[in-house]
């Protein structure tokens, strides 16, 4: 009788080890699929940003690591800074964005349109960001139109 409960017992821990591997694969699975960094979604937040290749794809890190704690991630809605969507407002092109983010203070005194915005916000000022290059701020306002589009 102690060996069928034995026996019983064995392939109860057999069948336990066999489920307890067959879940780990499914949820390993997934992330060796998405192991590719252009399908891995990004969550930022409690917001799920959307998935972007080449030039966007770089703009998605910048926007993540450099203005995310400030700016909404739809580009749309007002945060701790104004929407980034529709930049085109407050800049002729990418170059003032890149003379503004490498020297806010400095040049939001050039720009009406933008003092105006920034008023709003006071006191809060946007970080300056010097090591910025022009590509930098390509590919940050090609995510940026990406989303708000």
């Amino acid at each position: 009788m102690e060996k069928s409960y034995a026996f019983a017992a064995k392939q109860v821990a057999l069948f336990a080890g066999l489920l307890c591997f067959i879940l780990f694969l499914f949820m390993v699975y997934p992330i060796i699929r998405t192991s590719n960094i252009d399908e891995t979604p990004i969550v930022c937040g409690n917001t799920l940003l959307p998935t972007f290749g080449g030039e966007a794809k770089k703009g998605k890190m910048l926007f993540i690591t450099n203005c995310a704690q400030c700016h909404a991630k739809n580009m749309k809605d007002p945060l701790t800074g104004p929407p980034l969507g529709g930049w085109q407002q407050y800049f002729k092109n990418e170059k003032e964005v890149l003379t503004y983010l490498n020297n806010p203070k400095n040049y939001k005194t050039k720009n009406k349109a933008l003092k105006k915005l920034l008023k709003e916000y006071e006191p809060t000022e946007c970080t300056p960001f010097p090591a910025f290059k022009e590509e930098d701020v390509a590919a940050l306002v090609k995510y940026i139109d990406a989303v708000y589009r």
